[in-house]
């Protein structure tokens, strides 16, 4: 059969339907920006083309495109992990969500694990503390406290939050199917100076599946004072971001004192007015 432009716009349109379908079947938020939309394009053009290679030319020639377009991919999904530490979104990146689509089994949405938050309770204070010990995770977050490796300090900070009821503080659970709840981080609001805040932390283990996003979503019809304030240090994108996709706003820079970096470091100051 000879190749025709028709063929491959419908193999094309084929795996693009392919993509939108998984997509809209999971529950994750993805994050769109220029990058990940021009990888996205890239990868889905590479397939269909090794898609076409297979179907209308010679197998050694499909192979030769099929290859280096596989290693892509992998590659894209192997390194997430690494790269989501530092310098990615909480939400999965698109490319490494194809890669999930194309090396893992795809399970029904009704299996995923589902999001919820409830009390804090005294036996989270151990893996709270076990989820604050990430150097990246300190260092992305800067505005720590002094000692995060004291663990009688870390309890009783967090005994005080738990007697004061001026707090409001939710643990974040995964629900997963035929299996006990994984407890993943803690949303917190406060008073201070007379503003009302959040904070939240989220186990680094659990970055990129788009938590923390979800949880200040759900986190939100439970604090409903407005406005209501976030604070993240100006170069901790992701944070900034989950908090921009809750309806946030950028109030205005500050700087501040960042144990974490041991140095003064700009700051931004998010508000939601609605």
């Amino acid at each position: 059969m000879k190749p025709t432009r028709q063929n491959l716009v419908a193999t094309l349109i084929c795996y693009l339907a392919f993509i939108v379908a998984r997509i809209c079947t999971t529950p994750i938020r993805i994050a769109l920006t220029l990058y990940e939309i021009s990888g996205v394009f890239l990868i889905v053009i590479a397939t269909a083309f090794c898609v076409w290679g297979f179907v209308f030319l010679h197998y050694g020639w499909a192979l030769l495109i099929t290859i280096p377009c596989v290693l892509m991919i992998y590659i894209c999904h192997m390194t997430h992990t690494d790269s989501a530490a530092i310098s990615d979104d909480y939400e999965l990146r698109i490319a490494d969500r194809i890669a999930s689509m194309l090396f893992q089994r795809i399970d029904h949405p009704m299996a995923r694990p589902q999001l919820h938050l409830r009390h804090v309770i005294d036996t989270d204070l151990p893996v709270f503390f076990t989820h604050l010990q990430h150097t990246p995770a300190q260092q992305m977050a800067a505005f720590i406290h002094e000692h995060p490796n004291d663990r009688a300090a870390h309890d009783a900070h967090w005994n005080k939050l738990l007697a004061n009821d001026s707090i409001t503080k939710r643990s974040i659970e995964l629900v997963h199917p035929n299996a006990d709840p994984e407890l993943v981080g803690h949303i917190i609001s406060f008073t201070m100076e007379g503003d009302r805040e959040i904070t939240y932390w989220i186990d680094h283990h659990h970055w990129g599946k788009g938590i923390a996003s979800e949880a200040l979503r759900q986190f939100l019809t439970i604090e409903q004072t407005r406005p209501l304030y976030g604070r993240a240090a100006k170069d901790n994108t992701p944070s900034i971001r989950v908090m921009e996709r809750n309806g946030f706003t950028l109030l205005r820079h500050e700087r501040g004192y960042a144990h974490a970096r041991g140095d003064e470091i700009d700051e931004v100051v998010m508000i939601r007015r609605d």
